[in-house]
């Protein structure tokens, strides 16, 4: 006898997803991250109504974000100082 293979149900509800983006009218969209909302737009220069950062702006910040957490982990870790600490 072979036993079936197990298939894992398939993510479709929005509370279950990890991230989702949902449109909220001209440029602007709401990103949901575990109960964390984050919303982007465009600026007024560009169609926007700029009340929020650029997709573009959000990605170098996350970069930076994620830079400036693995230096504070690495100074904490070799037990050195952080203050100053900036990306």
């Amino acid at each position: 006898m072979i036993a079936a293979a197990h298939h894992p149900t398939p993510v479709d509800s929005a509370e279950t997803l990890p991230m989702r983006v949902e449109h909220r009218g001209g440029d602007q969209f709401d990103i949901n991250v575990r109960g964390h909302l984050v919303r982007v737009d465009q600026p007024v220069k560009d169609g926007g109504e700029d009340t929020a950062p650029t997709p573009t702006e959000l990605l170098i910040a996350s970069l930076a974000s994620c830079v400036a957490f693995y230096v504070r982990r690495y100074l904490a870790r070799h037990d050195l100082p952080t203050d100053g600490l900036a990306v």
